[in-house]
């Protein structure tokens, strides 16, 4: 891996050497090394590979970023994307450590011991922001953004605790209502002859896909859409893909069903009635529903055009 070192400057000089008082005392806390201008972890078994702050900020003189793991110390981290959500965490909940972020939102850092993972905040097609929980990060304090903006803290005090009845009632309207439903593994028999016959690139556009390593192509997941592009990952050999803002696999069958909006995001289970709604569509002749490319070939090698 070919890691950038910073350029030289004041600001980032000053950057790499200042310390942040909150993390100096929370000694629960843990952190990940990140390159400079970057927000992936370098390392691949970061969550299982926690620095302490003195460690991390060894890390921090070279390459000045660096990123806090959600989960130590019961930390949860509410990264609030959108103005209505930010103001309304503002409003709902406690006083605490906060960042402004590259992006122009914020990061609320509390202790929350009842989140055990990430949640997605999506609804009515807008996306509002996450609650960063066990087995994730953020980018910490003084780390550049991709855009060069610097990661600011802008409320330096303790991070306060909080329940999550309260986290919930405060994320409860961003958050798209939930139907528990059955998931397609059930039906692994008819469900695995479509998600092997149809090529799942003919029913998810990868035109603008950049090539990763091996058999993968990665780019902007084409239901919700990507600051970076390059949040849906496929591997065209094992013809599935996995969306990484909600930490969900895609099928052939889910694709079809995101791309008729029969289900509402990637984290969606397919209910019976819905994933017969999808074997329906496939044994039309209506490939224009559920191909961007308007054809694709069935499990007999005819080829169907829209």
């Amino acid at each position: 891996m070919n890691l950038i070192l910073p350029p030289s400057s004041p600001t980032f000089e000053f950057w790499r050497k200042v310390s942040i008082p909150t993390f100096e005392r929370n000694c629960g806390l843990r952190f990940s090394k990140v390159g400079f201008g970057e927000k992936r972890p370098l390392e691949r078994n970061w969550p299982k590979r926690p620095y302490s702050y003195s460690q991390i900020r060894r890390h921090r003189e070279i390459f000045v970023n660096y990123g806090v793991l959600c989960g130590y110390g019961a930390l949860a981290v509410v990264d609030a994307d959108h103005p209505d959500f930010d103001r309304t965490i503002q409003r709902s909940l406690p006083q605490t450590f906060s960042v402004r972020t590259g992006k122009g939102g914020h990061h609320y850092y509390y202790h929350c011991s009842g989140v055990r993972k990430r949640i997605v905040l999506d609804r009515d097609g807008v996306h509002f922001g996450e609650v960063q929980s066990r087995g994730q990060q953020v980018v910490g304090p003084g780390s550049v953004h991709p855009n060069g903006r610097i990661y600011t803290p802008e409320n330096d005090r303790a991070i306060a605790e909080i329940s999550v009845d309260e986290l919930s009632r405060a994320v409860a309207k961003f958050r798209s209502p939930r139907v528990r439903s059955v998931p397609v593994r059930k039906w692994r028999t008819n469900s695995g002859a479509w998600n092997n016959a149809i090529p799942i690139t003919d029913v998810i556009d990868t035109s603008r896909f950049r090539r990763g390593g091996g058999d993968e192509i990665f780019g902007a997941n084409p239901w919700h859409g990507s600051a970076s592009g390059r949040n849906l990952w496929i591997n065209v050999a094992k013809n599935v893909g996995y969306c990484f803002r909600h930490q969900a696999g895609i099928s052939v069958v889910k694709a079809i069903a995101l791309n008729r909006k029969i289900i509402a995001d990637c984290s969606d289970w397919l209910t019976r009635d819905q994933y017969q709604m999808v074997c329906n569509l496939i044994n039309s002749d209506r490939w224009a529903d559920v191909s961007p490319r308007g054809s694709f070939r069935d499990i007999g090698g005819n080829v169907y055009k829209s």
